[in-house]
């Protein structure tokens, strides 16, 4: 799906093509596929990384990657007193949708070049 390196993380166009998915939510995604595997996810921490976007829009952006099923809320419990100490999104990449070269190719066709910018 992606690959973690020092200065660069390489993304899979399946993931960046799910027009499912809002560019919040692409956003977020890609932020998490940047940190190491064992990287835990807070909301707290992705919304301290933005200058944008605040708690509700990080919360919603994460609904929707949870909804599509990219992530999924963990509970975790400390091993030593066996109290739950809350709970922790993790990434889940194994059922993600799988598109096609063609598809990609003409999702791509959707956005078009230009030299200009409107003003």
């Amino acid at each position: 799906m992606s690959e973690t390196k020092q200065s660069f993380t390489q993304i899979s166009n399946e993931v960046l093509l799910d027009e499912r998915l809002s560019f919040k939510a692409r956003g977020i995604l890609a932020l998490l596929l940047s940190r190491p595997k064992d990287w835990k996810i807070y909301v707290d921490e992705i919304v301290e990384r933005s200058d944008m976007d605040g708690k509700h829009s990080v919360r919603t952006g994460f609904k929707e990657l949870k909804a599509l099923g990219y992530v999924d809320l963990v509970k975790v419990w400390n091993d030593a007193t066996g109290k739950f100490e809350g709970t922790v999104y993790q990434l889940c990449l194994k059922n993600l949708p799988k598109i096609s070269k063609n598809e990609a190719n003409s999702r791509r066709k959707k956005f078009s070049h230009t030299d200009q910018f409107p003003d």
